[in-house]
């Protein structure tokens, strides 16, 4: 379980602006805050979001392999990237 916070400001500790939740509610509540990197401000970002869109434009005409060795990433990225797993905001 995490100890959660509605106002966002470390040093408070007023319980009313402190709630539980597990994983699932922290990623959630950091996105709705717009505490979340994504696209190529995450720190493992290797990609542009027009090399993303090229992708996705080729991902129907060559294996995912091929495009894997194009763009110098793992096959299992480019599923992803194809099926719109990673990359969501594009």
């Amino acid at each position: 379980m995490f100890v959660l916070h509605h106002c966002d400001n470390p040093p408070c500790t007023k319980p009313e602006h402190l709630f539980l939740g597990n994983t699932r509610d922290n990623a959630l509540d950091a996105s709705g805050k717009g505490r979340l990197r994504k696209g190529i401000n995450h720190h493992s970002a290797k990609l542009t979001e027009e090399q993303v869109i090229a992708i996705r434009e080729i991902g129907n005409s060559k294996s995912q392999r091929d495009i894997a060795a194009i763009f110098g990433i793992a096959q299992t990225s480019v599923g992803h990237i194809l099926r719109r797993e990673h990359w969501t905001h594009i």
